[in-house]
């Protein structure tokens, strides 16, 4: 179902791609918050929410640890790693390409080491990228090894990270390319859950 914003003016402001995450032993919903102000295209940055069945309450916006002024944040995914929440994003200033970072929050909200890969067209700086990337979607092995789905489209890609390495790459083999989506290109949405032998997403 739908999540009601409770106090904030709704004008100018919105709320989406969002994602569900199980932390400090209950449930928070991460957003994506856009706020749109006079003469700008809008800022964009996280916020967390404290859940409890449908109501949200307390919000709390996260601060991420930045090396250029006007950075944006966006599109989170978040997972529980040991207890420790891994909050993936993507962030951008407005003369850069999209990019891809992750890192672990810490109790008070802030990621204070925000981890980039080189990957694909992602570079280990946020303004040295080739292109756009972005929706990585991360979850853990049964070996508990950090992974993300880089892709699904047109091929099913895995990578496999240890620091900030990309140190085992899948591909699932079977081309996709005709599969057409008639909304957009599929991307990574939620992150895989396993379900017996089996991990189940939905794509963004």
């Amino acid at each position: 179902g739908y999540f009601s914003i409770p106090g904030e003016n709704p004008s100018g402001i919105e709320y989406f791609n969002c994602g569900l995450v199980n932390w400090k032993s209950r449930n928070w919903l991460v957003t994506r918050r856009r706020r749109f102000t006079r003469n700008t295209r809008g800022t964009n940055d996280i916020v967390m929410w404290s859940l409890t069945g449908k109501q949200v309450h307390n919000p709390v916006p996260v601060k991420i640890f930045v090396k250029y002024a006007g950075e944006h944040h966006e599109d989170p995914r978040a997972i529980n790693v040991g207890g420790q929440c891994l909050l993936s994003y993507c962030n951008f200033r407005l003369n850069s390409y999209a990019h891809q970072a992750h890192g672990i929050m810490r109790e008070d909200f802030r990621v204070m080491n925000p981890v980039s890969i080189s990957y694909g067209n992602n570079r280990s700086d946020l303004m040295l990228g080739k292109f756009h990337e972005k929706n990585w979607t991360p979850f853990v092995t049964p070996d508990n090894k950090l992974a993300f789905v880089y892709a699904i489209h047109p091929q099913h890609e895995i990578i496999i990270i240890e620091g900030n390495q990309v140190v085992k790459t899948y591909l699932s083999g079977k081309d996709w390319s005709k599969a057409h989506w008639l909304w957009g290109h599929p991307r990574g949405g939620s992150p895989p859950v396993q379900v017996g032998t089996h991990y189940y997403g939905f794509f963004h």
